[in-house]
């Protein structure tokens, strides 16, 4: 993104659920300072409070902030690793 006429670097969190049916539905996207366990946290956090049950599966990218935030907010969640 373009911040004071630079281009910068500015992470994205982002959740995307997978229906019954396979069906993608974006759930939530947030830009944040960082990927640490925090930011994950605050997000997760407001996905409860907005109502998002628990998830069957995670999906991950292997980020370490996230996996750490699942671990305080869903930490019976099982977890997979993504790949292509």
């Amino acid at each position: 993104m373009r911040q004071a006429k630079r281009v910068v670097s500015t992470p994205v969190l982002v959740a995307v659920a997978v229906l019954t049916d396979g069906q993608k539905q974006l759930v939530a996207l947030e830009m944040c300072g960082s990927e640490s366990r925090d930011a994950w946290k605050g997000f997760l956090d407001d996905l409860v409070a907005r109502g998002l049950s628990v998830p069957r599966l995670c999906v991950v990218d292997g980020c370490p902030g996230l996996r750490g935030a699942l671990d305080l907010v869903w930490s019976r969640v099982p977890v997979q690793p993504y790949s292509e």
